[in-house]
């Protein structure tokens, strides 16, 4: 098989049989539209008397939803008309100190409901979005966000205002301190200028004047400095401060754009489409926090500067490696020097929140390398302002922000937080009074979904305790750190508390069951009922085959949990096998529920029926199995991942009865990069593999992902040599298909282009190209995902079948 010039679309298509299973299944049906699988219930909310669930639920054969309901008691769901749903009251939104209002947003508008009566009033009926709607102090006043802009509106007079009137500039008086000898000198020799700075100047003080008495007007403007802009802001409780996280532009790297051609176009013209910047040009930017004292219109500067570790240099010692491998010289006295004067690292600011008592302001702290986290609290009232922090978690990976979670636990002076610091993401609480945290989780498990109960005595969370592929509901007991398990429905679940926290709504699936709704009964018992059932009477005609979820023993002791799919007849003859590698990295697919990759799943069931055995592991840096596993991969993606990759194969060959020479891998993004990875690194480990959409170079890749995992191209150059497939395209042997949207913003076609003319280079054979012109990342068009699989099961009937000659 010759290369051929990749922009040229293979037309040959599988036809007859062989894309058709034993007992009628093909590949027509199983790559057609989704919908008809059953359109599932999505964005499940409760209604405010926790008697009904609201959902949305897609309509057939288009994008847009519509919105269902259903009543707890009676397991019937209904549709609703556009009337009815405009009129619909889910809970979601803030509710005041006496729970006796609500105010929410709905299609953009903001509504606030008084809860005894029912009574819903809309508040703002315009053309831009309101959003993150809160109560403040008595529940008269409500802060709202437009356009990145904060305003509050009082319920009682329906006036709308600035909390605080903000302009990024300088003092207009300022300007006198920075003038030179000349234009000093100015004002002493020439009265007419002397005159016009007098009356500048009163002018400015009868407009202050005016604004402090005055009613009417908007107030003082607070000045925070030229070129700099505001991020995120908060106003607290009372009124009296804003928290106003600030970046300054010059601080902020803007990478430059890359460009993706638009071929298929309605006026016939190919078009170029600026799309994302590369990994480490750009970043952050140095983002500060200020408190405005708006009773006294003072400008507090929250000093940050000595939070611990922040001086710290955690790439320093990777960047003088690098420099020593490169060169035998010394480090100079700059670089002495620069190390005797450590600077603060940059930092990005999170999760501003105040006490309902308006005495703290809560927030988190990133270092923007992602390797320091903390947690802190700035006391409002005195006169010092001291930072204190409550959590320090450092790793020499990087932090995942995922599960950084930290809040306020209800009216108390207690803060609820998830940490990654004991190895697995748990729960912990922390006293005002001394700041000191208490772990309240601790196991071999992650904690996520964190919700606190009204009284502040309980915390909510979703675990896999009982095992690393279930998600149950479970709840702590803040004083005595008392742990129960709510529910025992076994699968995959994501769960909603109701207003009353006498019921959960569960977003329940099962291996082979796409996602339902499921109400449950927090009385101790967990007594549980489906309240929808949309999944067709066709899909449920197809014996698919139920994946087994195992433990892989791996080199090290190690045990990888994967999906394992079995034909249903065992064979006295060495079957062929197919390894699929998920993609996403950070993702977990052998859980107990309704996979991400559905469409695999059909399509492994089909490759059983054809006597395939197929494999599905959590490989190292797959979520849910805590840091460790989550970080193996740093500074070398593509080693360890591949190393469990071979000890799945090596166990496939012990266990059942699978033929080592007649393995086949395939995974799309990054199960394509570590294909390729696989290929070309470990030739003789697969007899063939098909990359969909696959990283080929970090260096091209997203600066957010990447830059965590092998830090920058410009600190740390030997990671991605050591991690990106480019730069093992020499290993190539073996049988290799590569697919590819050509609209693809995540991982470019770039990524595919430049690594097809690096095979032509090197000179290799039997490699393959599929392109999509009109398809993004994730495919979109039936037929184009259609065509792709053909290919695939084209490529392993071609090479693994047990009349073929030895590879």
């Amino acid at each position: 098989m010759r290369p051929f010039f990749l922009f040229v679309v293979t037309c040959c298509l599988l036809h007859g049989d062989l894309s058709v299973a034993d007992d009628g299944i093909t590949l027509k049906q199983i790559m057609a539209d989704p919908d008809w699988i059953g359109r599932s219930p999505e964005r499940p909310t409760w209604s405010v008397d926790s008697s009904r669930i609201f959902f949305q639920r897609k309509q057939k054969g288009r994008h847009e939803r519509d919105w269902w309901v259903v009543d707890i008691a009676d397991s019937a769901p209904q549709k609703l008309s556009l009337r009815d749903a405009l009129s619909a009251t889910p809970a979601k939104g803030d509710y005041d100190r006496d729970r006796k209002q609500r105010v929410y947003t709905f299609a953009g508008d903001l509504f606030v409901q008084d809860l005894d009566s029912g009574r819903i009033r809309q508040l703002t009926r315009t053309e831009a979005r309101e959003s993150s709607p809160e109560f403040l102090g008595d529940g008269t006043q409500v802060q709202f966000s437009r356009n990145g802009k904060l305003l509050i509106r009082d319920l009682t007079a329906g006036l709308e205002s600035e909390p605080a009137v903000i302009h990024f500039d300088d003092k207009p008086d300022s300007d006198r301190k920075k003038k030179g000898f000349v234009e000093s000198k100015e004002l002493e020799l020439f009265d007419y200028l002397q005159l016009k700075k007098r009356q500048a100047d009163e002018a400015r003080d009868l407009t202050k004047k005016t604004n402090q008495v005055s009613p009417f007007v908007v107030g003082e403007p607070f000045y925070l400095g030229k070129k700099n802009r505001s991020v995120r802001q908060t106003l607290s409780p009372n009124g009296n401060w804003l928290a106003v996280v600030i970046v300054p532009e010059d601080s902020r790297k803007t990478g430059r754009a890359d460009k993706m051609p638009i071929w298929v176009r309605d006026d016939a013209y190919a078009e170029s489409q600026e799309v994302r910047s590369l990994v480490g040009t750009e970043s952050e930017g140095a983002e500060v926090l200020s408190l405005l004292d708006l009773r006294n219109h003072k400008v507090i500067e929250i000093d940050l500067a000595n939070l611990t570790g922040i001086t710290s240099d955690p790439l320093k010692s990777i960047r003088k490696q690098d420099k020593d491998e490169s060169d035998d010289e010394t480090e100079t006295a700059e670089d002495t020097s620069e190390s005797d004067q450590p600077k603060p690292r940059d930092l990005s600011i999170t999760s501003l929140q105040f006490s309902s008592d308006s005495k703290h302001v809560l927030f988190q702290c990133f270092s923007t390398d992602n390797k320091d986290r903390w947690i802190c609290a700035v006391a409002c009232g005195g006169k010092k302002h001291k930072t204190t922090v409550i959590h320090h978690e450092q790793n020499k990976a990087w932090i995942n922000r995922r599960m950084a979670t930290v809040e306020w636990i209800g009216k108390s002076h207690q803060v609820c937080f998830v940490s990654e610091a004991s190895g697995y993401a748990h729960l912990y609480v922390a006293d005002r009074k001394d700041w000191r945290s208490r772990k309240i989780t601790s196991g071999s498990f992650e904690v996520s979904s964190v919700q606190i109960s009204q009284d502040g005595l309980r915390i909510f969370f979703r675990s896999n305790q009982t095992h690393p592929g279930v998600y149950e509901l479970c709840v702590a007991d803040i004083k005595t750190g008392q742990v129960e398990t709510l529910t025992s429905l076994g699968g995959m679940n994501d769960f909603l508390i109701s207003p009353d926290e006498k019921w959960a709504v569960a977003t329940h699936s099962e291996l082979n069951t796409p996602p339902q709704l499921v109400v449950v009964e927090l009385n101790g018992e967990g007594n549980s009922r489906q309240l929808t059932s949309f999944t067709s009477q066709a899909f449920q005609a197809v014996k698919w085959t139920v994946p087994r979820i195992v433990k892989v023993p791996t080199r090290n002791g190690r045990t990888v949990y994967s999906r394992l799919y079995l034909p249903e007849h065992p064979s006295d003859e060495p079957r062929p096998a197919i390894v699929f590698v998920h993609g996403a990295g950070y993702l977990q697919n052998a859980h107990q529920g309704w996979s991400y990759y559905f469409r695999e799943f059909m399509f492994h069931s089909l490759l059983n029926q054809r006597g395939y055995v197929v494999l599905d592991m959590d490989y190292r840096a797959s979520a849910g199995y805590g840091r460790d596993w989550r970080t193996a991969i740093y500074r070398k993606m593509g080693t360890p991942e591949l190393e469990d990759l071979e000890d799945g194969v090596a166990w496939l060959v012990q266990e059942h009865n699978v033929d080592s020479k007649r393995v086949g891998v395939y995974g799309g993004s990054y199960g394509g990069f570590m294909t390729l990875m696989a290929l070309f690194k470990k030739p003789r480990l697969f007899a063939c593999g098909a990359a969909l959409r696959p990283v080929t170079d970090w260096a091209h890749y997203n600066h957010g992902y990447t830059s965590n995992i092998l830090n920058t191209p410009d600190d740390d150059p030997r990671a991605y040599e050591k991690s990106s497939p480019i730069y093992f395209a020499e290993g190539l042997q073996h049988p290799l298909l590569i697919c590819h949207g050509m609209l693809d913003d995540n991982v470019f076609f770039k990524d595919t282009v430049r690594l097809v003319q690096r095979l032509i280079e090197l000179e290799k054979q039997d490699w393959n190209v599929a392109v999509y012109p009109v398809e993004p990342h994730g495919f979109r068009q039936p037929s184009s995902w259609l065509d792709e699989y053909r290919r695939i099961l084209k490529l392993f009937e071609t090479h693994l079948r047990d009349d073929q000659k030895s590879l």
